[in-house]
Formats: structure tokens, C-alpha cells, sequence
């Protein structure tokens, strides 16, 4: 569906429609959406699973790249989502204390690249988010109980042998590709969409208090990402793919719109 020029409104009150039905988690939305009054309503109606930036470079390939995941959900893989050929850097998890070494190697690496303060802060705050989600919130037991997401983040924790995370980072020259991956597969994709629909109304109510976090986890990769990938596969993995715009300044990063994903679904 795409809501560009004199269209917006008319395909956004579609779209929001169709979240109503509970028939948008096929629907692509295309265009550059600039204001919060326009995402809040498809957030609210659980219509906002598939949003391409018209102006995202490669914007195009991704629409089809969409359609084919949500054609076939056997196409899975974070290759996809990263430009022919790009690998970089991926870190094995198992225990929280790999997340400051998986930090620390990024920070060098990102210096070594000559990327300024802020987009190493941007990368730092998303690569943060991402693993802490996969260590303290994504592990279940067989019932699918949450074994640490009661904890504090301090709290050192150790990972079931038998279930994998993996961290990694690649940089395009013009991009900067940020990717976890959890073998849990426990986000449940309402929950993403309650915290962002919280995060875009503001307010004191976008602090959720919940044990295990201040909840910020969500604006804060919003506000770091052009593109965010939540891909689902209930009870089996979770893949998150971030890019961070890094081909211009970071006023220019910022001022991107944004293309958000959510593929799947987990339990509640």
C-alpha cells in the first residue's frame, strides 16, 4: 500500500482499518512517514507490522524482499537483510558477561572505520539493547516461563548449553548493519507494538516499570535505527536487524524516516 502524496491520509485510515480487521500483518505499508499523529493510530489498531521508508535506500528491494518473506517464511536468515557478500564480526553468547566483550571489540572496530561519537553511541545503545533483550528477556523454560527477566542486568547470568545467541556487525561504508539472533524465539509481537505504542504517546507512561528494565529499550533503538527487523519464530529463534545510516552526518541519520518489520509472532 503505498501512502505517498495527496494518498497519505486516505491509505493510512486503510491501513488503520485493516489492523482493526486483524488482516494487516501482510500488509506493506510504502512511504516516508514523518509524524507521530500518523504512526500512533496504526500502532493503536495493530496495523503497523511492515513500514518501508520510501527514501530508504534500496527501498524498492526491500518491498520484495518482504513479500517474499511473508510469502515464504522458510526464507529466513539475516543474509537477506545485509547488502551481497557483507559478514563482518559475530560474537557466540552464553553468558552475560560476553556482552561487554562483544561491546568493547564493536567500539574499536567502529574507531578504526573513523564513524564520529554519536553514530559509536548509536551503535553502542542499539548493540546494548539487542543483547540484553537475548540474555535476560528471551531465554524460557519448556513451559515457556521467563527464567531471568526478573532480574537485575547486573546480574550475571549463564545460558542453557543447548540454546544459542549470536551477536554481529557489518559495515557497508554507507551503513552500519547491527543483527541478534536468539534460539528462544519468546518476543511476543503485541509486545512490541504496546511498547511502541507507549513510547510514540509519551509521557510518563512511556516508562514501563516492569521488573528487569526501565523499559526505554524500545525508543531508544527507534531513535537509533532507519530500519528495525523483528522476525519471529515462535518458540524456536528471534532475529533483530538494525541499520544505522552512517553514508552522512548523523543529523542527516536522524532525520531519515523510519521502515520497521515485524514478522511472526511469539507467545505473550
Amino acid at each position: 500500500l503505498d501512502f505517498g502524496g495527496d494518498e497519505k491520509a486516505e491509505a493510512l485510515r486503510l491501513a488503520s482499518a485493516l489492523g482493526i480487521s486483524g488482516s494487516a500483518n501482510r500488509l506493506i505499508l510504502f512511504g516516508d512517514v514523518d509524524a507521530t499523529a500518523q504512526l500512533l493510530p496504526l500502532v493503536q489498531n495493530q496495523a503497523l507490522h511492515h513500514l518501508i521508508a520510501e527514501s530508504l535506500p534500496n527501498a524498492l528491494d526491500r518491498v520484495v524482499l518482504t513479500a517474499r518473506r511473508l510469502l515464504d517464511r522458510t526464507s529466513a536468515g539475516i543474509s537477506p537483510y545485509l547488502p551481497w557478500g557483507l559478514r563482518g564480526k559475530g560474537f557466540q553468547i552464553s553468558a552475560s558477561s560476553h556482552r561487554s566483550t562483544a561491546l568493547a571489540e564493536m567500539a574499536s572496530d567502529l574507531e578504526a572505520l573513523g564513524l564520529s561519537d554519536r553514530f559509536k553511541e548509536a551503535a553502542a545503545t542499539v548493540a546494548d539493547e539487542f543483547m540484553m533483550n537475548a540474555i535476560w528477556d528471551a531465554p524460557v523454560d519448556e513451559n515457556g516461563k521467563r527464567l531471568f527477566n526478573h532480574l537485575s542486568r547486573e546480574t550475571p547470568i549463564t545460558l542453557p548449553e543447548d540454546r544459542r545467541v549470536e551477536f554481529r556487525y557489518a559495515c557497508s561504508g554507507t551503513d552500519l548493519y547491527l543483527t541478534i539472533f536468539d534460539s528462544f524465539g519468546s518476543l511476543a509481537l503485541d509486545t512490541v507494538l504496546s511498547n511502541l505504542e507507549r513510547t510514540l504517546k509519551g509521557g510518563s507512561d512511556q516508562i514501563n516499570q516492569a521488573s528487569g528494565g526501565a523499559g526505554l529499550g524500545l525508543f531508544m533503538i527507534l531513535e537509533s535505527l532507519v530500519e528495525w527487523v523483528v522476525d519471529v519464530e515462535p518458540g524456536t529463534s528471534t532475529l533483530m536487524v538494525g541499520r544505522i545510516h552512517v553514508g552522512g552526518s548523523f543529523r542527516q541519520h536522524l532525520a531519515m524516516p523510519k521502515s520497521l518489520h515485524l514478522f511472526g509472532g511469539g507467545p505473550a
